[in-house]
């Protein structure tokens, strides 16, 4: 196991009707469940992460809805300001586009895992060496510059 990137900045990313500075009573936030962050429990969103969302709207007085979509919805659904916004994103020039950025919440390192059936050696050094190797990524999930910049020049096998 090796750290794709060393780290992707996650961020707390709202629709910028929210942040326009008007009085604001209550918030509608979308996101994916991504253990141990954010889980599912019998449909109700839970974890660290919803607690600490939770705490900060209601230090502020404000109620927070928090609704469970897979990730491509949740980007959709902010993109289209069907929610105020979501957490745990990482920035990219084309969110930039339709949603503001806190700075970043933490960092967390990405990292590549071999089948241990496969028994063989998995060493990489640069991103070429990626090439003829099968490689399941998360839908709708950015990875950083460096790796879809690798993933378009060598033409990754990604699924």
């Amino acid at each position: 196991m090796r750290p794709i990137l060393s780290t992707i900045f996650l961020y707390f990313v709202m629709f910028t009707t929210i942040a326009s500075g008007k009085s604001i009573e209550k918030v509608t936030l979308a996101i994916d469940p991504w253990y141990p962050w954010i889980k599912e429990d019998d449909g109700n969103p839970n974890g660290i992460g919803v607690d600490i969302i939770e705490e900060l709207y209601d230090r502020m007085g404000i109620s927070v809805e928090i609704k469970l979509y897979p990730f491509r919805r949740v980007m959709a659904n902010l993109k289209l300001g069907k929610v105020d916004g979501s957490w745990l994103i990482s920035k990219n020039k084309e969110r930039e586009e339709y949603a503001l950025y806190s700075k970043p919440l933490f960092s967390d390192p990405y990292f590549l895992y071999e089948l241990e059936s496969d028994k063989k050696l998995f060493g990489w050094s640069h991103w070429k060496d990626l090439k003829g190797y099968r490689i399941g990524l998360t839908g709708g999930f950015y990875y950083g510059d460096a790796f879809h910049a690798a993933e378009e020049k060598y033409s990754y096998d990604t699924f």
